[in-house]
């Protein structure tokens, strides 16, 4: 059943109440009827759970990133990584937003900046906790998700000192230990560019895909018109 309601939500949004209803007179789950159709706005972001895995994984990171990034600020903490969080994490809305876009033309939606803000909306608001996280994944929205403290933790955080006081007590890290921090982090930032660039190469991959798609359907729908023509001829 589980799976059935999951795809009720990949469907072109103009086909979910039919599916919905049929699905719910089959099983006789009457609480299926009460399934709501997602709005344009939510059911873009649904699609893009399916279709950009790899970019809506790579926001949720980031989300989780800035979520921990924003405490450890609030307390006076590295400053730093909290402004590569956030802009990973804007980097990665503004790719989906794009996306967004895209699946919006194809699915006969108008894609107006309106929408488009209320989608970037959402993925802010689901990438700034672990429930919204977990909504994202599923892909099962109705509407639309709001910000829950996520822009006054973000600007209380920059109104924050970076600096604090080390304790007295606390020894500085020796060179081995500067050495094996500098080396992890220059490991995480080589696995990063790693993704992004398969990342960048899968986007390539599926926007070739779909030029072949539309390349084969103008093919199909000129022989079709061809060979009516052959026939029309032949009578």
């Amino acid at each position: 059943m589980a799976d059935e309601v999951d795809e009720l939500y990949a469907l072109p949004l103009d086909e979910f109440t039919a599916a919905r209803n049929a699905l719910a007179k089959r099983t006789g789950d009457d609480s299926i009827k009460q399934l709501k159709k997602p709005s344009v706005a939510a059911w873009a972001v649904n699609q893009l759970a399916r279709r950009r895995e790899v970019d809506l994984r790579r926001l949720l990171r980031a989300g989780e990133a800035l979520e921990a990034g924003q405490t450890e600020a609030v307390r006076g903490g590295d400053q730093q990584a909290f402004e590569r969080a956030r802009r990973d994490e804007r980097d990665a809305v503004r790719r989906l937003r794009a996306a967004a876009a895209d699946l919006l033309e194809h699915g006969g939606h108008p894609s107006s900046d309106q929408t488009l803000e209320r989608v970037a909306k959402t993925l802010h608001a689901g990438a700034a906790t672990d429930e919204g996280r977990q909504a994202l994944r599923d892909g099962r929205l109705a509407e639309e998700l709001e910000p829950q403290g996520f822009d006054a933790l973000a600007a209380l955080a920059d109104s924050v000192t970076p600096r604090r006081k080390r304790p007295k007590q606390e020894r500085a890290p020796s060179e081995a230990q500067r050495r094996r921090a500098e080396q992890a982090r220059e490991a995480a930032a080589e696995a990063r560019r790693e993704a992004d660039e398969a990342a960048a190469e899968l986007d390539a991959a599926e926007r070739e895909v779909e030029r072949a798609r539309k390349t084969a359907e103008r093919a199909a729908a000129k022989a079709e018109r061809l060979e009516a023509k052959a026939r029309e001829s032949a009578t």
